[in-house]
């Protein structure tokens, strides 16, 4: 005989099934039949399955240890070659190992005088922050790297002589891998990262150096006992 069930909560539809009848031992009132096993224990049991995958779902989403532990890893950069004016090509991690340093970087031609504001604080936050540097770095596309002779000229002239803290170097390359590496989302504005020795972003702004920002890198700064040692 062919029987179908549907659950109205689940929608869950059973066909061709087969009731098991279990009398109880006794009947009370508030359970004047005998328990009936059949649709009813599946569908018990799939809600449950159900809460249990909503559950781990959600503990996965708010408290993954991988995501916890993230936070606190050190920048794992691709190669990324960068030419400070008027010199030769280095890598990028290598001018970052042994110091705290103010990393700066600009995308757009228009985002030049944002970068040039933070060359006017080395001074002032070198003078009580000897072990900090500054890297200002206009990262520019590959596809522009013929053109680099010209545009690094005008850079030089437009940064002149650097005194404090800092340099600016030029980056062609391919931005994507980097941008990732920095979790840097769009280039509309000037990024500003404050890295710790050990390569740690423990700050980051955006946009021209702002009197807010620069307290916000001082107080810092003087957080770790007026010493970049422990940042």
């Amino acid at each position: 005989m062919h029987r179908q069930w549907t659950d109205t909560t689940t929608n869950l539809t059973l066909t061709n099934y087969r009731w098991v009848d279990i009398s109880l031992p006794s009947q009370t009132e508030s359970n004047p039949h005998p328990f009936r096993y059949g649709p009813t224990i599946m569908t018990t049991t799939l809600r449950t399955l159900a809460t249990l995958l909503l559950t781990a779902a959600s503990l996965a989403l708010f408290a993954s240890p991988a995501q916890v532990s993230a936070q606190g890893k050190s920048l794992d950069l691709p190669d990324t070659k960068i030419r400070p004016i008027g010199g030769d090509d280095v890598s990028l991690t290598s001018q970052l190992a042994g110091h705290a340093t103010l990393l700066v970087l600009s995308f757009e031609r228009d985002q030049l005088d944002d970068l040039k504001s933070w060359m006017s604080v080395d001074r002032e936050l070198c003078a009580s922050n000897p072990g900090l540097r500054r890297l200002s770095i206009p990262v520019l596309p590959s596809g522009a790297r013929f053109l680099r002779r010209l545009i690094d000229g005008g850079m030089a002239d437009s940064v002149g002589a650097e005194k404090g803290c800092g340099q600016t170097a030029t980056a062609y390359i391919k931005k994507a891998p980097l941008l990732e590496a920095l979790s840097i989302k769009d280039e509309t504005n000037v990024v500003s990262l404050l890295v710790s020795a050990e390569g740690t972003v423990i700050w980051r702004g955006q946009g021209a150096a702002t009197p807010q920002a620069i307290d916000e890198v001082r107080s810092l700064l003087e957080g770790a006992d007026n010493s970049t040692a422990g940042l």
